[in-house]
Order: structure tokens, then sequence, then C-alpha cells
């Protein structure tokens, strides 16, 4: 991996990424371990909506902050309803089943090539029923 001129042969360490969509800005900051300083001091100071994979550091860290919402990953979620799938196959089909229209929703603004405010105007309009079907099966 070369990193900021430097080639890294041999260690490791995570590579942490921030992305501002709406920006088109993409950051990646390398860190030698998983712990909570790169969030910590990479987010100090936001305020707004932090979309997360799930990782409990986020929850330690901003669970509770009054300026930050988080949202979870649903590729990350969908991972735990596949898995489910061997222990309740008919309730984790169902989930399943909603977020492939969800990823259908996706799919057909991509092609479209909607801007973002299109994009959450269409969300509002497509999307929002499903996760209140989802509550009621978990």
């Amino acid at each position: 991996m070369k990193l900021c001129g430097m080639i890294l042969l041999g260690t490791q360490g995570y590579m942490w990424i921030y992305n501002a969509p709406c920006d088109k800005l993409t950051l990646f900051d390398y860190r030698k371990g998983r712990d909570q300083s790169g969030p910590k001091q990479m987010l100090e100071g936001y305020a707004g909506i932090l979309q997360v994979d799930g990782y409990t550091v986020y929850e330690k860290l901003f669970g509770n902050h009054p300026d930050i919402i988080l949202v979870y990953c649903m590729a990350h979620s969908r991972r735990k309803f596949v898995d489910a799938l061997k222990y309740d196959k008919e309730r984790s089909t169902y989930v399943l089943e909603r977020m492939q229209v969800l990823y259908a929703l996706e799919q057909q603004m991509r092609d479209q090539q909607l801007d973002w405010e299109q994009k959450t105007k269409l969300r509002q309009e497509e999307s929002v029923p499903y996760p209140a079907y989802q509550l009621h099966i978990c």
C-alpha cells in the first residue's frame, strides 16, 4: 500500500473512511489501531447524520450525542438477516425481500442519475414505509 509517499510493507493497520456524498468528498484515514481515537478526532465538532457500519465505537462515542443522529448501513444489517436465514427462514426472508425493494429503488435512482434532492424526495415517497414493516417482525 502506498500512503502519503511512504510504502508500508508488513505493517497492519486500519483505513477509516469518511464520506460526504453531497459534497462528493471522501477521506481515507490510516490508523495503526481500531480504537475510538480515529473517529473521535476526525468527527470532533461534527453535527448531523452519521451513517455507520455498526462497529460499537460509534455507539459509544455518538450514541447519546445531542447533535449527531446515528443511522446504520443497510448492507451491514442485511448480512445479519442472511445469517439468520438458518434459524428463522420465514421472518428473515420477509425482511430480505423488503430490503430488495429498497435496493431496486436505489438502482433506479442511479440509472436515472438523480441528484441528492431528487433522491431524497423519492426515498421519502417510496421507502419510508418499509422500516416500519421490518420493526413489526423483529
